[in-house]
């Protein structure tokens, strides 16, 4: 598969506009990122009750319930949903600066990948895992753009719902082979001890929706890691894409996650048909299913095909060599 990235095209998103003018405040690549434990905590959890039989109960006090070994299995302590803003430190705190683990797509938060079926938004994502993980350029020319000089290596788990084994690895090798130099003992090393893949074995289809084995499989994946990708997001529930309420659902568990972890989440998802048809595959609504999907994320991302003139250069600087050797199509 070749891969002829429009990187200004697919940079282009919906969502976090600090990423013109803050970036990481720490180490650029290759240093690994780990939480500060000094974080500054604005406020309490609170929490909201305890369930029973005879109904929901209200808390009596912001602290958790203490555990009763004689009511064992009469009441179930629920985890805090909230937390209370400490109004007087937001106002005189100065906030830490944004951490992003892509341009755009910020620590904590989810974020979509959109483009047409077969443009290549597979193999891109791979480029961008190895690059994340090793802290190797496996993008030629992408770590001199703007937004993305600071960028910091660390974990990432990349699932392969819609792939098998084969073609994960068959991915990975292929951009081994086009990195040059980049490909070097050190690189591989870095690379084995923070990139984890996924694959399905076929014996379960993945459901983030199910609220046990994949909901925590979610939270697991993302628990140490910088990024996580979900490849692709249809292949990642059993609900109907349409459906706003299970669509919210399913941001709601992503997120959560990576609210609760630190992790950025990155889906993968198609272009809808008609977007594609009508030439607005790079437009705010082009993400199939509903408008959930791209209302709640906090970065969306576009990858379309390039057409011809565009590929050749037509006075904007965007000039890649068709002709390069080797798999990948290298930037002019």
């Amino acid at each position: 598969m070749g891969c002829e990235h429009d990187l200004d095209n697919w940079t282009r998103f919906l969502g976090e506009e600090e990423f013109f003018t803050a970036g990481p405040a720490t180490s650029a690549m290759p240093s690994t990122v780990t939480k500060d434990p000094d974080d500054i905590d604005f406020g309490e959890s609170v929490y909201m009750g305890m369930a029973s039989s005879a109904g929901f109960i209200a808390p009596s006090s912001t602290k958790a319930p203490t555990a009763n070994p004689k009511s064992a299995g009469k009441a179930k302590a629920i985890a805090p949903a909230t937390r209370r803003l400490d109004i007087a430190a937001a106002l005189t705190t100065p906030p830490r600066p944004r951490d992003f683990a892509l341009p755009c797509l910020r620590s904590g938060t989810v974020g979509g990948l959109i483009s047409p079926g077969g443009a290549g938004k597979s193999m891109l994502a791979v480029q961008l895992a190895l690059m994340i993980a090793s802290g190797a350029e496996t993008i030629p020319g992408i770590l001199a753009r703007p937004g993305w000089q600071d960028l910091k290596a660390g974990p990432v788990h990349y699932a392969s719902f819609e792939d098998g084994e084969e073609d994960a690895a068959s991915r990975l090798h292929t951009i081994w082979q086009a990195m040059g130099p980049a490909a070097n003992a050190a690189t591989m090393a870095a690379a084995a001890h923070n990139l984890h893949v996924d694959t399905l074995t076929g014996l379960r289809a993945p459901d983030l929706l199910d609220g046990e084995e994949w909901a925590d499989w979610m939270l697991d994946a993302c628990q140490g890691k910088r990024l996580v990708i979900i490849d692709t997001l249809r292949m990642a529930h059993l609900e109907d894409e349409n459906n706003s309420g299970a669509m919210a659902q399913l941001m709601a568990v992503m997120q959560g996650a990576a609210m609760q972890t630190g992790a950025a989440v990155l889906f993968l998802h198609h272009a809808s048909k008609g977007a594609v048809l009508s030439g607005q595959g790079a437009s705010q609504q082009a993400a199939r299913g509903s408008s959930v999907l791209t209302d709640n994320a906090r970065g969306q991302f576009f990858l379309a095909n390039m057409s011809e003139e565009e590929a050749r250069g037509d006075g904007s600087g965007r000039l890649f060599d068709l002709t390069a050797p080797g798999p990948l199509n290298r930037i002019a």
